[in-house]
Parts: structure tokens; sequence; C-alpha cells
């Protein structure tokens, strides 16, 4: 799962194969990511597939890939600024919930222009003699 990249709002027919969507993601690479083709050979997607409903913008299109395409991709995603285009790494459930529920802490605190968290207390080293 931690290996997953997903790609929002990227427009598709519904029940695609696994080749189509691969070509779809590759044309959203040049075209809005603007990757260049030397760059763009470098990215090797394991497997692919979609979400959403025929005819509209996709709520994902996920993407399994190896670490090294990862980074080529996230060196391009400063151009999705300004864009309705997003791009997320899938994570487990809990780790999702956990930072959804810390952005929360964050922006409340933030407009009560309160301290965010403090650090918590560091732990001695049981068990090292110094």
């Amino acid at each position: 799962m931690r290996d997953n990249i997903v790609f929002q709002n990227i427009k598709e027919s519904q029940g695609e194969d696994n080749t189509k969507v691969c070509q779809i993601l590759y044309h959203f690479f040049k075209t809005v990511l603007k990757i260049p083709p030397n760059e763009l050979q470098k990215i090797d997607i394991i497997r692919a597939h979609q979400t959403g409903t025929e005819g509209k913008y996709s709520m994902a299109i996920v993407a399994t890939v190896i670490d090294d395409s990862k980074n080529v991709i996230w060196l391009y995603t400063r151009n999705l600024k300004g864009t309705n285009f997003s791009v997320i790494n899938q994570l487990p459930r809990e780790l999702t919930e956990r930072r959804r529920q810390l952005v929360s802490e964050y922006k409340h605190a933030k407009q009560n222009k309160m301290a965010w968290r403090k650090a918590p207390p560091r732990r001695k080293n049981q068990g090292s003699s110094t």
C-alpha cells in the first residue's frame, strides 16, 4: 500500500483496463506534470486502476510504482500548482486518520493563536552507561 500513489481528478471513461490506465497516466505525466522524455522513461508503473464514475472526473487513479519512479513523479508535482489535480501517497487508514486529526488540531490552534503542540519529553536511554 505504501508504494501506491493516488492521482486525483484525472478524467477518463469507466472500465478501462490496466494498459489503458497506464497510458492515461503517462499522458498526464507528459502534459500536466511536464516530465521530460528522458525522465519519463525512468517511470515504471507496476499496476494501475481507477475509481470513480463514468464520464466524470475520477476520484483517483491508483498506481503502484517503484521507489525511483516515485521520486521522479514527486519532483515534478510542483507543476500542479494552480490546477485541480492532486497527487498523494496512499497510506494505511490508521495513519490517514491520525494525520486528519492532527491537521484539525493544528487549524484550531492556529485560528485561536495558541501554541500547537508541546514537544514530548525526551526519553532517557535506559541501560546505557555513560
